[in-house]
């Protein structure tokens, strides 16, 4: 069972006080607080941290550089285009492309459950294709089943070599947490650098801490 209607609506208050609602357009607004009836899905986001438009993450999809002999590259890429998306960072897009580094990040994508999928063994397929597509991937470790919100979740930890045009290789770690809903599973994938700026993975606990589906 997801979030209670009370407090859904007490959330939503904080963050649409003095706004007019669009049920298709997200409200980011007061107090950090994240909505977005269409997803489904609300949260804390971190102080400071600034949202990326989906037309900027397209252009930053073109840039990343994946292993030249990956056979799955143009389906990944065509994946995160294809799939609902909010994304945000520590720094802006802008700030960060015209300095060239790393900014720590979280992204939420929407992904179909396929038929006879477990939430179990998710991750594990991930790690297998996502070995495929990037450079120097490394499995850290899955977690067992949690509850998040009353719905089943699991977590995964992962370091891998990003790279993108006119940008210097930089070493990552990622943090998955999926969250099994119906027919769909709920992908947020946290960002930090490597090795891991422990401040950053402290808000990412809250950040996971602080997410309800609606």
């Amino acid at each position: 069972m997801g979030v209670s209607r009370r407090s859904f609506l007490t959330l939503f208050s904080l963050a649409a006080s003095g706004l007019v609602l669009d049920p298709l357009i997200p409200v980011v607004a007061n107090n950090n607080i994240y909505v977005n009836k269409k997803l489904g899905v609300a949260f804390r986001s971190p102080e400071e941290w600034v949202f990326y438009e989906v037309k900027k993450m397209d252009k930053m999809y073109d840039d990343q550089i994946f292993k030249p002999d990956s056979p799955f590259i143009n389906e990944f890429i065509e994946e995160l285009r294809d799939q609902p998306l909010m994304s945000l960072g520590m720094y802006p897009l802008e700030e960060a492309d015209e300095e060239q580094f790393f900014s720590p990040s979280i992204v939420l994508r929407l992904e179909p459950r396929e038929e006879g999928g477990e939430l179990e063994n998710i991750l594990t397929e991930s790690d297998n294709y996502l070995s495929n597509i990037v450079k120097s991937y490394e499995s850290k470790g899955n977690g067992p089943i949690i509850n998040v919100c009353g719905y089943r979740a699991i977590q995964g930890n992962y370091s891998y070599i990003f790279e993108a045009e006119r940008m210097k290789p930089t070493p990552i770690t990622g943090r998955s947490c999926i969250i099994e809903v119906g027919e769909h599973y709920y992908s947020f994938n946290m960002y930090n650098y490597d090795p891991v700026d422990s401040d950053i993975e402290r808000l990412f606990d809250r950040f996971v801490s602080s997410i309800m589906i609606l």
